[in-house]
């Protein structure tokens, strides 16, 4: 009856729009045609179960980020596969590759891509790479299906930071005659170059665009650049977010530097080994104008 329900409704009009609807609750509808008298007609009546937010198995470590406006986002951990069970979808990919290690100077950050408006179909299945943070060498690179983003690299001769979504920070080696303070440089952030160490070794070079989330202005920052080893402390990596700490790790004292933070952070200058860098991670979300 026209009592039964929560009445979303009244006029003479043909259609209406129900809001705040929760997503994969069922939810019952009735349409009346009331009399002045007040008697009605029986209903006509439409079940629905509103998806907002998409329907798929992941076999790796992931989660779903619910935004405003009914607006979602995946971010997936971990290797694995991806089932959609949604039906087809337009999605933008944003992709970040592993921070490279750090020995002298600081590693690189995890380069990033973003693909926009790429089509996922009902039931399709998607293989997805996160790549790994260097131990000893470059970060891994990130897969969507074919869509890729390459890791950063570590540090090369001389102290070089690596190069990558940001650079590393050049680091000194041993007795640097050029360095005698021992000072090194900061790593790189938001795309940016890593710092240069006076004329003996050099920041590693950023991909000379920003490393935010999916390429936008306030989108979460990643991939920033290791800093470079010193004598007295570490250099600061590259910046990030607090949420995200998307920081290249800073450069450690003559005990070793510390692992790439975030996703894609490149690892810190290190006066003992290699310090690793940070994983990566791959990121899709339903397609934005």
């Amino acid at each position: 009856n026209p009592n039964d329900g929560t009445q979303v409704y009244s006029g003479t009009g043909i259609s209406c729009t129900v809001s705040n609807l929760q997503d994969s609750i069922h939810y019952c509808f009735a349409v009346y045609a009331i009399a002045k008298n007040g008697k009605y007609k029986e209903p006509a009546v439409k079940d629905y179960i509103p998806e907002i937010y998409p329907k798929y198995s992941y076999t790796g470590n992931h989660t779903l980020v619910k935004d405003e406006n009914d607006h979602w986002r995946i971010k997936f951990l971990s290797s694995g596969v991806l089932t959609w069970l949604s039906p087809d979808a337009e999605i933008d990919v944003f992709l970040v590759g592993g921070g490279g290690s750090g020995s002298a100077g600081g590693g690189g950050g995890g380069y990033t891509q973003t693909h926009q408006k790429q089509i996922l179909e009902k039931n399709q299945m998607v293989q997805i790479y996160v790549g790994a943070g260097g131990e000893d060498g470059s970060g891994g690179t990130s897969y969507y299906g074919n869509l890729y983003a390459q890791g950063g690299t570590s540090t090369r001769l001389n102290g070089i930071g690596g190069d990558g979504g940001s650079g590393g920070g050049g680091g000194e080696r041993g007795s640097d005659p050029y360095n005698p303070s021992g000072t090194a440089g900061r790593g790189g952030s938001d795309g940016g170059n890593g710092e240069d160490l006076s004329s003996y070794s050099y920041g590693g070079r950023g991909q000379g665009r920003t490393t935010r989330e999916f390429g936008e202005p306030e989108g979460a920052l990643y991939s920033g650049g290791g800093g470079g080893r010193d004598l007295y402390g570490g250099a600061p990596g590259g910046e990030g977010t607090p949420v995200i700490a998307a920081h290249g790790a800073s450069a450690g004292s003559l005990r070793g530097g510390g692992p790439g933070g975030g996703y894609g952070g490149g690892g810190g200058g290190s006066s003992s080994g290699k310090s690793k860098g940070a994983q990566g991670i791959v990121i899709i979300r339903d397609a934005r104008a």
